[in-house]
């Protein structure tokens, strides 16, 4: 009885909490609607997000979901980012809520890319913290504490704001990994934050945390004390969250004390706002520990059938480490009542589920991550020390030397005074020499900082220029409602750049990946936008094999690789162009150490592969012909154009490329969602893949679906 209590106490803990900026319990649901439908600005989306979470607080959480909804739509139409992050926040909360785990996870990995391309680290470090949260209730600690610990520095440059939630998840995990001291170590900092920012719904939940350490010392009173005194400020807020977690572990301590008739009232009344919630972890939690009354009151089938439903809703929606508890309930249970097979079969099952959540494997990278955060903290107090002690040291041997003048005495006082008055000449031309050495550097330093800054300057100019030749991605969306594009540059500017023509009934698509990256690589990307200018919209080519021929003789031509002098005999680009004929439904394409990806209604894959040799480069005394590809596009295709920056991508477990066997199989699986879908989990997908790891490459990814071409 005793384990499962342990487990569900701590399962509450981190809910993902709504957005700070967001909170505001005093306005009421109709007048919200009344000021939502006077606005017509960008303000819309601040009420229509407070709205959303004045729906949860009331536990409608359909209504709160459709509100965040459409305060996402709202900010789209603005192109309002940071509302679009918030949007994206407020449904990763709800889906947490309901235990939609992946779903959650997707919505703050949004809320943390759109926050760092507005450059908001606090909304970044509230996503990452979330995440965090979620990974945690998962049971995958080492991941979990990953996001904690980079939401933590992200609030200390922030000067630690908000960063209670985050101690508060770290604590919780050294909780689950039974380090206890280290649990009420981050805990304790995490309530003097929120006493700090007056944040009382967070206090509220850093006590349940308390209560929970309180329990595992076995301090029981004190624990119910610490859950009481969060009933007051949740009824207060109208917290339901909160009076559901203090309501079941107060319970929960009721059954472990054998006190099973309070248990099972406490338990039920939680179980009442979980379901009112929709909130199926708690259900779970409550659900497991109204069984364990019963069974405690002898009333067996009661007891049964709420472990079974218990188990049931915990495999369903994927709780390691309570479906573990769960586990170890029910070999109990069976036990008291003779039947030792079915108590040893999940006695066997508990068994394997501890063993995968307690590992050591666990353990090693839950305290390494710790000590790594805690190295890097404390590296800077070592170095200041470092400084002082050394600062403490000059000191003292100045000291013995005038102590060991003083001691020669009267007898060489004349000769001291002399080597002294010499001493402080010499020190004074030192000084002197120091002062002349220090105003050099500082001038040094100056043109240093100047130089780096207007090296900062050009590369984001030439950032704006590639932006400016880069074709807008609602220009292409114009001509293929149903298309992408996945652009993501390694540095601030990028070798990968795409182009696209329409030249009549023809359109003319290019997808490129020029030799390098950074300024270098944009460089040719600039000179490959030209020269496809020229070729397409000028000499009105459209047929890829002879566009790659006339782009091939404009390279050398360009970087003067025909002389044996050239410098730049291996610079030129690998490319896929593909040109698509509206009026006769047929696309034709050409690569250059690039292959086409295609799909017809979303069945089998056909790869389309390009020439083996680039563009431009140190080939160019060979002749090069291009071939040309015809396919039929009459009942609609689905076609994807990649540079190899997603494929040579490290990562994994094992951090190895990511591959081309990978990268096929994942747009097979892609097939069954909208091509905007496809985009999102694109990009989870490199992430995830990715990890820690930097990026390795630019990528670039674009797909297009034809079966609707525009002819405008």
């Amino acid at each position: 009885m005793k384990k499962i209590i342990n487990s569900l106490v701590l399962f509450f803990l981190l809910l993902t909490l709504p957005c700070p900026l967001l909170s505001n319990d005093t306005i009421k649901i109709d007048s919200l609607q009344k000021i939502i439908r006077a606005k017509s600005d960008t303000g819309r989306i601040g009420l229509l997000l407070a709205l959303s979470e004045e729906y949860q607080n009331k536990a409608l959480p359909e209504k709160a979901m459709e509100s965040a909804i459409q305060a996402q739509k709202e900010a789209e139409k603005f192109q309002y980012k940071a509302g679009i992050a918030r949007s994206f926040y407020r449904q990763g909360a709800l889906l947490s809520e309901k235990s939609d785990f992946q779903g959650s996870i997707d919505h703050f990995m949004q809320t943390v890319k759109l926050a760092e391309e507005i450059r908001d680290l606090t909304m970044q470090a509230d996503g990452l913290s979330s995440i965090g949260g979620i990974y945690r209730r998962m049971g995958r600690y080492p991941e979990g504490l990953n996001y904690f610990f980079r939401a933590l520095k992200m609030y200390e440059k922030l000067g630690r704001e908000n960063e209670e939630k985050c101690m508060m998840g770290i604590g919780i995990i050294y909780s689950k990994q039974k380090n206890y001291t280290k649990a009420l170590e981050y805990l304790s900092k995490a309530l003097e934050t929120a006493e700090k920012n007056g944040n009382l719904r967070m206090k509220s939940r850093i006590l349940v945390n308390l209560g929970v350490n309180s329990f595992h010392l076995k301090n029981y009173e004190k624990a119910i004390e610490y859950y009481e005194k969060v009933l007051e400020p949740a009824e207060k807020l109208n917290d339901l969250s909160m009076q559901q977690a203090s309501l079941s572990n107060i319970g929960g301590i009721y059954i472990m004390l054998e006190k099973y008739q309070q248990g099972q009232e406490y338990c039920s009344r939680a179980l009442a706002i979980a379901k009112k919630q929709g909130d199926k972890e708690n259900i779970v939690i409550t659900t497991g520990n109204i069984g364990e009354a019963y069974s405690g009151m002898k009333k067996y089938d009661q007891a049964e059938k709420h472990y079974r439903e218990a188990l049931r809703l915990s495999q369903e929606i994927g709780l390691k480490d309570i479906t573990k508890e769960i586990y170890l309930m029910l070999s109990q249970f069976y036990e008291k009542k003779g039947d030792y097979k079915n108590a040893y079969t999940y006695f066997q099952s508990h068994a394997a589920a501890k063993d995968t959540l307690l590992n050591k494997e666990n353990s090693r990278i839950v305290t390494e991550m710790d000590t790594k955060y805690q190295t890097e903290k404390k590296q800077k107090q070592i170095e200041f020390q470092q400084l002082e002690l050394s600062r403490q040291k000059a000191d003292l041997n100045k000291q013995r030397v005038i102590i060991f003048s003083t001691l020669g005495g009267v007898v060489l006082l004349v000769l001291l005074a002399f080597l002294l008055y010499n001493r402080n000449q010499l020190k004074k031309k030192a000084n002197q020499k120091l002062r002349i050495a220090y105003k050099e550097i500082e001038e040094k330093n100056k043109e240093i900082e100047k130089t780096n800054l207007q090296i900062t300057d050009s590369i984001e100019y030439a950032q704006r220029i590639q932006e400016a030749i880069l074709p807008g991605q609602d220009e292409i969306q114009h001509l293929f409602p149903e298309s992408f594009v996945l652009f993501r540059p390694r540095d601030v500017v990028s070798g990968d750049f795409y182009w696209y023509s329409a030249q009549n009934s023809r359109i003319v698509i290019v997808v490129a990946d020029c030799t390098g990256h950074g300024v270098p690589g944009a460089f040719m990307s600039m000179i490959g936008s030209t020269l496809l200018n020229e070729i397409v919209n000028e000499k009105k080519v459209t047929d890829p094999g002879r566009i790659l021929e006339y782009l091939n003789e404009g390279i050398i031509h360009s970087l003067h690789q025909d002389k044996e002098s050239s410098s730049m005999q291996h610079d030129g680009m690998e490319i896929g162009i593909c040109s698509i004929d509206l009026a006769g439904k047929e696309l034709s394409f050409a690569g250059s150490g690039h292959n086409l990806y295609l799909f017809k209604n979303g069945k089998e894959l056909i790869e389309v592969k390009g020439d083996r040799f680039d563009v431009g480069g140190q080939m160019h005394k060979e002749l090069k012909v291009f071939t040309s590809h015809l396919l039929s596009i009459a009942d609609g295709v689905t076609f994807y154009l990649a540079t190899d920056g997603f494929i040579d991508q490290s990562g994994g477990s094992n951090n190895k490329r990511f591959t081309s066997a990978q990268f096929k199989e994942l747009l097979i699986n892609l097939q069954n969602h909208p091509l905007h879908v496809q985009k999102q989990l694109m990009e989870s997908e490199f992430e995830k893949w990715k990890g820690l790891q930097k990026q390795k490459d630019d990528v670039l990814v674009m797909g297009i679906k034809c079966c609707k071409l525009s002819q405008n």
